[in-house]
């Protein structure tokens, strides 16, 4: 499994980002999506592509610094 970790890079800590999209994409979540990604470790967890544990949910919101839920 793999969730947010949090990246070093010249003595910056990169802010691990999680995005929630319980009714799939779209072009606004994918927008702000991509800007953050450019500084930030993003983690997109799309709620209607396959089946997802509540535990698994549970434990990338744990591992993350900010949770965005669309």
């Amino acid at each position: 499994r793999q969730g947010c970790k949090t990246l070093i890079l010249k003595g910056e800590e990169k802010m691990r980002i999680l995005h929630i999209l319980p009714d799939g994409p779209d072009a606004l979540a994918s927008g702000i999506i991509e800007l953050q990604s450019a500084d930030n470790e993003v983690k997109v967890l799309d709620l209607t592509s396959k089946e997802i544990s509540f535990g698994s949910v549970v434990d990338e919101i744990a591992s993350c610094d900010r949770v965005v839920s669309w």
